[in-house]
């Protein structure tokens, strides 16, 4: 228990409640993410179930969320990794969001640390992620957590007309 709220790894009882906070993310946060709400809302119910599911093995990608005392979906953040071997002692960090009502509570912080924890033990070297340049409350997130910028991805976000770049971060494990 950290906190009024535990992690846990996902499982396939999770897709309908990973569905709708995936969506409400990419709504709320559209310079955040790569994929799209319009996209991700006509996605069927089997990339739901794949994405909680991890049909290539929690050894090398895992999905984690901050589950609240209710049951409720908190947060998520998942690690996943390039199938090719040369790239499979880096993992990159993707779908990290809290829920308005759990941040500046440690949820991001919790998941985060259970990655770091997670890739360590399966042999990772790295952990990297891409942030927007202008989630300033994401970037101190990931500075805490120890990732460090290494990089700059100039316009890669377009989302209203407006274009954001991310920050490349990484950190060893």
């Amino acid at each position: 228990m950290t906190g009024a709220f535990t992690i846990r790894e996902s499982t396939a009882e999770d897709a309908p409640a990973y569905r709708e906070m995936r969506l409400e993310a990419l709504l709320a946060h559209p310079e955040a993410f790569g994929s799209d709400y319009a996209e991700s809302a006509t996605r069927p119910p089997s990339h739901w179930l794949e994405r909680v599911s991890l049909p290539h093995g929690r050894e090398r990608n895992n999905l984690w969320f901050a589950v609240g005392p209710d049951g409720a979906l908190a947060g998520v953040l998942g690690v996943y990794t390039e199938s090719m071997a040369k790239l499979r002692q880096v993992g990159t960090v993707v779908s990290v969001y809290s829920r308005p009502a759990w941040r500046r509570r440690g949820v991001a912080d919790a998941l985060l640390g259970q990655a770091i924890a997670w890739a360590r033990a399966a042999g990772f070297r790295r952990l990297r992620l891409a942030v927007a340049a202008t989630n300033v409350a994401a970037i101190r997130t990931y500075a805490r957590a120890g990732f460090s910028v290494y990089g700059v991805e100039p316009e890669v976000i377009s989302t209203g007309g407006v274009y954001y770049d991310e920050l490349l971060r990484g950190r060893a494990v």
